[in-house]
């Protein structure tokens, strides 16, 4: 997306005027919000809320409308890329779509014969959305091989939301299939019903079924999901069970917006409550799919690489479950590629929207977990040639470290003063204590080093990337992470053209590279303080999946060999496509679809 300077002066004259709408908007929502507040909090409270909250956002909206300009802009975007696909083939699309749909339908049918050795066996919706999906993503790459070529983040954009969408749609309608998922779901709970505090009784029994999907591996039976489904179809509509104990909202729940957006568009259309729960998966994945289409646009080289990353199993499973890891890897993508487009083009001026993006998605990417601060001073790189005065320059690099700062202070701020009860997490057992770590870590640094470099020595090693590459939790494993492995290193060698490479410096890449793996010495520390037994000669909770909010931005910069890859696009393209897709397929066909 660019923005330009036509009509600038036009739109500046008229932003106080802009403003008048929002504020009569503001006011009357926050109005009805209030009269509907039924909520356990006094009238005092509500009414500093009723009128606190309006002025914060008419002052949010007269920001919004002093960048007019941008938002239309933005809107010309849209509406230029609807008459693109307009132009672009949309009845060879249509006609492939509907050629898919009746060649699945004969292939579920076979499937029936295979497995049951009977074509009149009882229909299966999941062999045959599997099957649709499988000739989704193959005619894909026939149909529109020209824009694998030349708009490969469109190809991108639907072979994630494809496979995402099967996956959403053929898994358990539960909880507890990915880590931490009850956890996240009622988070986004806290964010649906953010005015009213209500949980829904759907609500209650999805967190009362996660512990025996999780751990028992029930709803993985035919029978055993339909009876679940209508018992949770009628809680869902029973109503409202009591206060979900919800608390006020805070920066790390914004990655749950998405989500809470789907969960209350299924509730406000009445649907079914299954419906309801995969309706806030799906904007889950929407997000994140479109967080890589616009990466992968950006980015110059490195494009199949980005794709590479955002097409790993345990990734997959995240962005079609409850959670904010690919909500984060999303943003932190976002940012990376916007920053690497711009240092692959010197000659191009920053524009204050591509500041915003790049400063805005590290922000964003970051927020819920912010041991991973570290990464937004990646955005401090670009050179000052960049911009188009040196007062630009400094109020960029005066945000990038204000938002830096802004990060880690929603974790020091309240560490110290809870004397490091905020962190701890009561999983860890009794002989967790924060203070106390930190006491044992500052009285003996020395040897926290040498656990910490320890540690880190088999965190990453190949290994340890072998396992944490097929991981997919309580969903199962894929058996094919050394194949994934080889597939990274070969893509991150090979997606370049030496032209653009030539123009990362080595500067940028050892500065991407230390804070990248200063995000992960954090994550590893907080681990220690949090969950840890006091004094342990090892570190425990820290998961291998921390590391894939870092692991394009390391091997891109790590592994830039300035190359030209000869191969035809088509083909280099497909292959890696392809092979990213089977293994997220076969993952879904091994660890669900094929035990229904």
């Amino acid at each position: 997306m660019r923005v330009t300077n036509e009509n600038t002066e036009e739109f500046s004259k008229k932003w106080f005027l802009d403003l008048i709408p929002y504020l009569v908007l503001v006011a009357l929502v926050e109005l009805v919000a209030v009269l509907s507040w039924i909520g356990p909090y006094p009238s005092k409270v509500k009414l500093i809320v009723a009128f606190l909250i309006p002025y914060v956002l008419v002052l949010i909206c007269g920001t919004v409308s002093l960048f007019h300009r941008w938002m239309v802009t933005v809107w010309q975007f849209v509406v230029t890329q609807v008459k693109s696909l307009r132009n672009h083939h949309w009845k060879k699309g249509l006609l492939m779509v509907l050629a898919d749909v009746v060649a699945a339908s004969v292939a579920e049918r076979i499937l029936a014969w295979i497995g049951d050795g009977s074509l009149t066996a009882a229909y299966n919706f999941r062999k045959a959305i599997f099957a649709f999906v499988v000739l989704f993503v193959i005619s894909l790459f026939v149909v529109f091989r020209d824009e694998m070529r030349t708009r490969v983040e469109i190809i991108i954009f639907f072979v994630i939301m494809s496979i995402g969408t099967a996956y959403v749609t053929t898994m358990p309608v539960s909880c507890g299939i990915s880590w931490d998922d009850e956890t996240h779901f009622h988070y986004t709970i806290y964010v649906a019903h953010m005015l009213h505090g209500n949980m829904n009784e759907g609500d209650a029994a999805i967190l009362t079924q996660f512990y025996s999907t999780a751990v028992d591996h029930a709803l993985y039976t035919e029978e055993e999901h339909s009876a679940w489904l209508e018992q949770l179809n009628a809680a869902g509509a029973s109503g409202v069970s009591g206060a979900d104990g919800r608390v006020w909202p805070k920066l790390e729940y914004w990655c749950y917006i998405p989500a809470a957006i789907g969960y209350n568009v299924g509730l406000a259309l009445h649907l079914p409550y299954m419906f309801t729960f995969i309706l806030g998966q799906w904007c889950n994945l929407l997000v994140y799919a479109l967080l890589i289409y616009f990466a992968v646009k950006r980015i110059k080289t490195g494009k199949m690489l980005v794709a590479c990353v955002a097409m790993l199993p345990p990734n997959i499973l995240m962005a079609t479950t409850y959670g904010r890891d690919a909500y984060m890897i999303g943003f932190i993508m976002l940012g990376f590629c916007y920053l690497m487009g711009e240092l692959q083009e010197p000659e191009k001026k920053l524009t204050v929207w591509d500041m915003v993006i790049i400063v805005g998605s590290f922000f964003l990417g970051v927020m819920p977990k912010a041991v991973y601060g570290p990464l937004v001073l990646m955005a401090l790189c670009l050179p000052k040639s960049k911009f188009k005065t040196q007062k630009q320059c400094r109020i960029y690099r005066a945000c990038v470290i204000g938002v830096t700062v802004l990060v880690m202070a929603t974790f020091v701020l309240p560490f110290l003063a809870s004397g490091g009860g905020s962190v701890e997490d009561p999983r860890g057992g009794a002989d967790v204590g924060a203070a106390s770590q930190t006491s044992f870590m500052l009285a003996h640094p020395l040897q926290y080093l040498v656990i910490l470099f320890n540690f880190m020595k088999g965190y990453l090693s190949l290994a340890a990337a072998q396992q944490g590459l097929g991981a997919m939790h309580y969903f199962g494993a894929s058996p094919y992470s050394l194949l994934l492995i080889v597939l990274l290193f070969v893509v991150a060698c090979t997606d370049r053209e030496e032209s653009y490479e030539r123009r990362i410096k080595l500067p940028v890449r050892i500065v991407g590279v230390v804070m990248s793996l200063g995000a992960l010495i954090l994550c590893a520390t907080a681990m220690y303080i949090a969950f840890t037994p006091v004094g342990s000669e090892t570190i425990l909770g820290c998961q291998w999946r921390y590391q894939m909010q870092v692991m394009f931005p390391m091997l891109y910069l790590i592994f830039g060999i300035p190359l030209n890859n000869k191969m035809d696009k088509l083909w280099y393209r497909g292959i890696v496509l392809g092979i990213s897709s089977f293994v997220v397929m076969q993952a879904l066909w091994t660890n669900c679809i094929a035990t229904f």
